[in-house]
């Protein structure tokens, strides 16, 4: 469940704060100056604010099981629903032998986009032993990403949540990818 973040409503009745409560001001002036608690504050989250990279297996082994079409099915569904929620940012990649981003952070997200996108993958791609190092690669090239994007959204004096969503049909060597979870 992707849990609202950054908070934007104010909610008041605090004896500090930025901004005042209007309605709270008249009694405030009525009490002496006693009753002080007229400020508003920003307490409940509401905002989220999570960098999610979606990434499909683009190889041959996703064509052979007739998953490819599926998939691209799935991360269509998946980065409309991200948006419609406002996640956050959504790249979008496709395994190879390493990460290939299609659609980065910084991108908007459009039809045409989206079209582009679709049209990028072939499920052609075989490589000799790409099934022992292509999603170790992969997950290290990831990890990479996301910790540039980690430290320049902390410079900006925002921090976000990666989260990786990897569509694939599992045929590659897992005991080379555990070393980079």
């Amino acid at each position: 469940m992707l849990e609202p973040q950054l908070s934007q409503q104010l909610q008041g009745d605090y004896r500090t704060g930025k901004r005042l409560n209007m309605k709270k001001v008249i009694s405030f002036i009525a009490s002496h100056y006693r009753n002080d608690k007229i400020w508003l504050r920003r307490t409940m989250p509401s905002k989220r604010d999570y960098k999610i990279l979606v990434a499909i297996d683009d190889s041959l082994s996703m064509k052979e099981q007739n998953l490819g079409f599926s998939s691209l099915e799935a991360m269509v569904t998946l980065v409309e629903a991200l948006n419609r929620l406002e996640a956050g940012k959504v790249a979008i990649a496709r395994i190879r032998d390493r990460l290939d981003l299609l659609q980065s952070f910084e991108d908007t997200y459009s039809n045409e986009r989206t079209a582009f996108i679709v049209n990028s993958f072939e499920f052609q791609h075989c490589a000799q032993r790409s099934h022992d190092f292509a999603m170790s690669n992969f997950v290290k090239d990831a990890n990479k990403l996301l910790d540039l994007q980690n430290t320049q959204s902390q410079s900006h004096g925002a921090s976000s949540c990666p989260i990786v969503i990897i569509l694939s049909d599992g045929r590659f060597n897992k005991n080379n990818v555990r070393r980079y979870m």
